[in-house]
């Protein structure tokens, strides 16, 4: 069952697994390189949707996926931020200093600080801040993509 859906071509999905109680982050551009199941075994969907280089444990019981979730948001190392007009965005923690991404993902946790993270935080003041940095950022991008 899945829990969330991904944003476009790069993003996860995080599976429920009713059968063991676990949660699965599953990658639909992942390919998987060895097989974790048998093709007969209930759980073999797990051997798609990962690339490489993830750690094997990505599929893990509830309690502690969501646990993880919890400590990468305190951790900054996911920033979750609004743009006008849409959904609700999430940058993950991938090493983006070879583009303008990383800049980006660290003024958002600048901003995020800025308004008290995480003890003394002010929600709406700092919604609005991440709300207007990325639609400055987003109208940049796309007189960028048109000089080009």
């Amino acid at each position: 069952m899945p829990l969330t859906h991904a944003e476009g071509r790069d993003g996860r999905w995080a599976v429920l697994d009713l059968s063991d109680g676990t949660v699965t982050e599953y990658e639909i551009q992942g390919s998987s390189y060895e097989q974790d199941y048998p093709d007969d075994d209930l759980r073999a969907w797990r051997n798609e949707g990962r690339y490489q280089d993830e750690p094997t444990d990505r599929t893990l019981p509830v309690t502690e996926y969501f646990k993880r979730l919890g400590d990468k948001f305190r951790q900054l190392e996911w920033v979750g931020f609004w743009r006008d007009n849409s959904y609700p965005s999430l940058w993950v923690g991938y090493d983006f200093s070879h583009d303008n991404e990383g800049v980006e993902t660290a003024e958002m946790r600048k901003i995020l600080k800025n308004h008290g993270w995480p003890d003394t935080f002010d929600r709406q003041v700092c919604k609005q801040a991440l709300t207007e940095y990325v639609n400055r950022d987003t109208e940049r991008r796309q007189r960028e993509r048109l000089q080009s």
